[in-house]
């Protein structure tokens, strides 16, 4: 099974998907427009899910998922590392 999705379908405007992204968990996929939003999609249909609410202050850029519902942000001009869970899912262990 193959799911696919332009960002210009899923996120309007045609700016696409970043580079970064990829499974956040068994269920749900976490990927980047370019500039712009974070979404949760559905893995199996790329279905948007949500779009990740992040604080005002915030790292927003690389979004890198573990696919154990953890993921990381990063910005390499500020050097900042941020590092992100989903609260409705409990946190596995390695």
């Amino acid at each position: 099974m193959q799911a696919v999705r332009r960002g210009a379908e899923v996120f309007g405007g045609g700016a696409g998907f970043d580079v970064s992204g990829g499974f956040l968990d068994a269920r749900r996929v976490l990927a980047k427009e370019f500039d712009g939003r974070t979404a949760l999609f559905t893995a199996d249909t790329l279905v948007m899910i949500d779009v990740i609410d992040y604080p005002p202050d915030a790292v927003t850029e690389l979004p890198l998922p573990n696919g154990r519902g953890v993921w990381s942000t990063f910005d390499c001009f500020a050097g900042r590392l941020q590092v992100w869970k989903d609260p409705s899912v409990p946190l596995c262990d390695p």
